[in-house]
């Protein structure tokens, strides 16, 4: 049995993960016949996973003044992730070929679960005199992801009727999930009176809520730059950026 004027029952996570990753590379070839090709790519995987309670559990409990049981979690994580990739290939006589490819890629997740409850549990019982009882919960998770892939290529063939070809591709690719239960409750096997507060004569309240304000915020950007110089040329670039978000709180 706890017996008190104000009880308050806190639990408060605030983990923070911030995450980088980059990858650079480059190359100059310069030969009779050459074909020069460069792969870049970086990769970063963040989770979160926590429980944060506040919580009665068979248990009986007096308080003459107020009850408190808050859960809060700000979770978050700063994900940042880059692949540049320069190649270049100059000086062949009979054909000349350039590649660069650079990709990057993050996870990023956060699975918590936050609650604030009364379970199996008796509150003021019999009481005549008490202050209000509260049961909050709070998440306020947070993914910011920025992922950005850039590539150049250049090749070029010193005689009129050299060959060439010239190929750059980048892929920037971010996938955010948050997956939170939120919750308060008092369940069916608990009780919980609310009398009067001593203090200030009036009917004291009960109040029973949870709040979810997770957000997402992914950026991503692919750049692509390609160039072929000679009689018979052929130069390909390609940029492409992905973000696959997903919020699937129970509250």
């Amino acid at each position: 049995t706890v017996t008190g004027d104000d009880i308050t029952l806190n639990a408060t996570e605030d983990a923070i993960m911030i995450a980088g990753s980059g990858a650079l590379a480059g190359s100059n070839n310069y030969a009779t016949s050459n074909v020069a090709v460069n792969l870049v790519g970086s990769y970063s995987d963040n989770d979160i996973t926590n429980t944060v309670e506040a919580f009665l559990q068979d248990a009986t409990v007096v308080a003459n003044g107020n009850l408190s049981l808050t859960a809060d979690d700000t979770s978050k994580i700063y994900s940042i992730g880059g692949a540049i990739v320069v190649t270049i290939s100059t000086g062949g006589t009979s054909g000349n070929g350039a590649a660069g490819i650079g990709a990057t890629t993050a996870t990023n997740d956060i699975t918590n679960t936050i609650r604030s409850y009364i379970s199996n549990s008796k509150v003021n019982q019999g009481q005549t005199n008490s202050g209000n009882v509260s049961l909050t919960t709070t998440s306020n998770s947070d993914i910011l992801a920025i992922g950005i892939a850039a590539s150049a290529s250049v090749t070029e063939s010193s005689t009129t009727g050299g060959n060439a070809g010239s190929l750059a591709a980048s892929v920037a690719f971010s996938e955010n999930t948050i997956n939170n239960t939120v919750g308060s409750f008092i369940d069916s096997a608990s009780v919980v009176n609310v009398g009067i507060n001593s203090s200030t004569t009036e009917t004291s309240s009960l109040s029973v809520s949870a709040t979810d304000t997770s957000r997402i915020q992914a950026f991503s950007g692919g750049i692509g730059f390609s160039l072929a110089s000679g009689a018979n040329s052929g130069a390909v670039s390609v940029g492409v950026s992905l973000a696959y978000n997903t919020i699937n709180n129970n509250t």
